[in-house]
């Protein structure tokens, strides 16, 4: 969805999400991966998500890698932020 969101030159926010098909609630696991892939990709708009503290290292490291697919696509001129979840 980020992907699609991105090629689409859309904000990555829920509700253009849901605008392009999603079909998930703010409190949904989907919407805090969403906000974890803004923060890596540097929005410092975005807060974590109250769920991010209970995502274990395995799923973390899977949007880590959904962060560099999405950032390889949108050519994000800025560093990266860490992803912190320790």
């Amino acid at each position: 969805m980020a992907v699609k969101l991105v090629q689409g030159k859309m904000p990555l926010t829920h509700r253009n999400a849901l605008r392009a098909g999603s079909r998930s609630y703010p409190s949904d696991t989907a919407a805090a991966v969403l906000a974890m892939i803004r923060i890596g990709l540097c929005d410092r708009t975005v807060r974590y998500p109250a769920i991010a503290a209970r995502m274990g290292e395995p799923f973390m490291a899977k949007i880590e890698l959904a962060v560099q697919r999405v950032g390889a696509v949108a050519v994000v001129p800025q560093a990266r932020l860490p992803l912190d979840y320790r």
